[in-house]
């Protein structure tokens, strides 16, 4: 049902699900990249392609843990007004 106040409840209840001021380890950023494999990944998808350094990659990084965590809940199928 497309109604407004359930899309208020919508957005409410993904709010208390995953809040985006939650504290998620993601979010850590002066502890990333965590392991070998997650430097190999940014060194494939950002250094090696000329984007810039470990360093710059961090800056730009967002503290997205909450829309991770939601998407894995909703799917990536859905859209919501």
């Amino acid at each position: 049902e497309d109604e407004a106040r359930l899309r208020e409840d919508i957005v409410s209840f993904l709010e208390r699900l995953a809040p985006s001021t939650g504290g998620y380890k993601h979010n850590d950023l002066e502890l990333r990249p965590a392991s070998e494999k997650d430097r190999a990944a940014i060194d494939r998808n950002w250094m090696s392609k000329g984007k810039g350094t470990l360093e710059e990659f961090m800056a730009q990084e967002p503290r997205n843990a909450h829309s991770h965590l939601l998407a894995m809940t909703i799917g990536q199928s859905e859209t919501i007004p």
